[in-house]
């Protein structure tokens, strides 16, 4: 186990983080180093089961594994490359413009007398 914490932040149980590792000959340096090159893979599994929703898919042939991988992939750079402020801020920015696209698209919809029962049918929630 190893336990560090940043050079300009008090000395607090709060600013302490631990490390595991099962190999014993590994110096600290080595250890972080293995630890902030793993750092993007599993933030990117991370964000991408909890806004994705990587685990829910059900497929069962391998070539339809991968292909749902590389959409997620491709969704995930897209986001992080289109709003270039990281994942989090991105998927949430996305979905407020896809809210809001949304919500004027039923306002024009409702300018031209187009029935709620109607667009309820046409948005396939009914």
């Amino acid at each position: 186990m190893l336990a560090c914490r940043p050079t300009h932040t008090a000395a607090s149980e709060s600013s302490v983080r631990y490390f595991f590792c099962t190999d014993s000959s590994l110096t600290a340096q080595k250890i972080l180093l293995f630890y902030a090159e793993r750092w993007n893979i599993e933030t990117f599994f991370q964000e991408t089961k909890d806004k994705l929703h990587m685990g829910d898919y059900r497929l069962r042939s391998l070539f339809a594994i991968k292909r749902y991988m590389l959409v997620l992939q491709l969704a995930y750079t897209f986001i992080v490359q289109h709003y270039q402020q990281g994942f989090s801020i991105g998927y949430w920015r996305a979905n407020k413009e896809r809210r809001r696209s949304l919500l004027f698209y039923v306002y024009q919809k409702a300018q031209k007398g187009v029935s709620p029962q109607s667009l309820e049918k046409e948005l396939m929630m009914a």
